[in-house]
């Protein structure tokens, strides 16, 4: 959902997520993502200093791995940032 490819409010009308406790808070926190525009694969990149630049390469080596662990197609990601 960060990067663009799946749609939260269409997973939660479908039912395939739901939210518990603080809806406010939940939608407060999506709207920010949301506008934040983050690049998952750059910020998780970041957290090794560095290492950041063979941390990017691991990173977009994995995507195609977390594609089809989560069920999410490469062609979702395709036009979005990696």
């Amino acid at each position: 959902m960060v990067h663009g490819a799946l749609d939260g409010d269409a997973l939660f009308f479908s039912r395939d997520i739901t939210i518990e406790g603080d809806t406010d808070a939940i939608l407060a926190m999506r709207n920010a993502i949301d506008a934040a525009e983050i690049d998952l694969t750059c910020e998780v990149a970041n957290l090794f200093g560095p290492l950041s630049p063979v941390a990017k390469i691991a990173t977009q080596a994995a995507m195609p791995v977390m594609d089809r662990l989560f069920g999410v197609t490469a062609s979702r990601w395709k036009g979005h940032a990696i």
